[in-house]
């Protein structure tokens, strides 16, 4: 891992009152998932893009004849909720009330990828009358290959068959997302993975909707200026988002050259969406958090003494934590930490990580790792 202790302008958080900070976050949103649903202080509206994400286990046995390597699939592929849908299962984990909103296609014939089973087996405070389906139009599927060690052997592109949803499927889903979200002034959390569900339409409703003060966090693809309909929201971009959507450079080792492509981010940010914050998930380099009065605050990627294998769910697990923070009324810091541990723990489990009790005690081991070396 990238030690940036040295990024000038920007404050860091690797210091002990800190971890204690976010030690204290992290059993903080341990204590709420551990109540009822029934019991669980806080909402949260949830609009984004659902696919599956399959894993199975195998191993290299040597080379193909085209000179690539040659794997044996050793185990069943095991299907879950993926892209948004991961996004989807955190929540569930940790709020009271979850309402849901997406266009989601139908499982390939003789394909495995049982969409409707997995929505299904979430719980019931998961309102689901949002999730439009679409038979015709199949969905997004991603399979990966993990090794012995928990690396990725192969992983196969995102498949989808068809050319889109029809404009009938998006009326729909307005017609379920503007009442809800007049009712309901819960934060929104968006998880847009450029498969349709995030259209013009839709982030316009949500812009001009009575509760559009409410607060909203937005896992972006694409130019940023598409979320422009909507004021005062905070992005979660990765690294390679926030280059394609910000037009910088994050890919230099430089510290001080990285902490000025940052802050030039953060200026470009404010010109296309002026009030809009972001969250910059830079893996390795860490969390960067721009607060109310300009401050950017720093946090590692705390990964314990486990290396990072993969990152799917990492970015998902991040913007939960903080959303959830958010809602407990953890200081920024704290939460920044918080993130940085959970994000750090998801990088070391193999598969698609969800915000759960098991993610959350491995963030507090790698906190605790990090802790004795101060």
């Amino acid at each position: 891992m990238q030690e940036l202790t040295q990024l000038p302008g920007i404050i860091h958080t690797k210091e002990a009152q800190s971890f204690i900070g976010g030690r204290e976050a992290i059993c903080a949103m341990q204590a709420e998932q551990l109540k009822p649903p029934s019991e669980r202080g806080y909402e949260m509206n949830f609009l984004g893009d659902i696919i599956t994400d399959g894993f199975a286990w195998g191993r290299h046995v040597g080379r193909c004849r085209e000179g690539g390597p040659n794997f044996l699939v050793e185990s069943p592929m095991d299907w879950c909720l993926g892209g948004g849908g991961n996004v989807l299962s955190g929540l569930a984990n940790n709020y009271g009330q979850v309402h849901a909103f997406s266009v989601v296609g139908n499982s390939p014939k003789g394909l495995q990828a049982p969409i409707v089973d997995l929505l299904s087996s979430l719980p019931p405070h998961v309102h689901q009358d949002g999730i439009i389906f679409n038979p015709d139009q199949p969905i997004v599927m991603k399979t990966r290959i993990i090794g012995p060690d928990g690396s990725i052997i192969r992983t196969d592109d995102q498949k989808k068959w068809g050319s889109g949803h029809s404009p009938e499927y998006f009326d729909a889903l307005l017609q379920q997302v503007q009442p809800v979200l007049s009712e309901h002034s819960a934060p929104l959390t968006i998880s847009d993975y450029g498969r349709g569900t995030v259209t013009p339409q839709v982030l316009q409703a949500i812009g001009t909707n009575e509760n559009a003060q409410r607060s909203i966090w937005v896992d972006p693809r694409g130019k940023f200026n598409k979320y422009s309909p909507i004021s005062g929201m905070t992005l979660f971009p990765n690294r390679n988002e926030t280059m394609e959507g910000l037009e910088v450079d994050l890919s230099m080792e430089d510290p001080v050259a990285l902490a000025e492509q940052i802050k030039l981010a953060y200026q470009r940010l404010d010109r296309i969406l002026p009030g809009t914050n972001a969250v910059f998930k830079l893996d390795q380099d860490g969390i960067f958090w721009r607060q109310n009065n300009g401050e950017i605050l720093h946090s590692p990627s705390f990964t314990g003494n486990t290396p990072p294998l993969y990152p799917s769910g990492c970015g998902d697990a991040v913007i939960t934590a903080i959303g959830l923070a958010d809602q407990l009324g953890i200081e920024p810091e704290s939460a920044l930490i918080a993130a940085g541990a959970i994000g750090g723990a998801a990088a070391g489990i193999p598969g698609t990580k969800t915000l759960n009790s098991d993610l959350l005690n491995q963030a507090l081991c790698n906190l605790d790792f990090h802790f004795d070396t101060l």
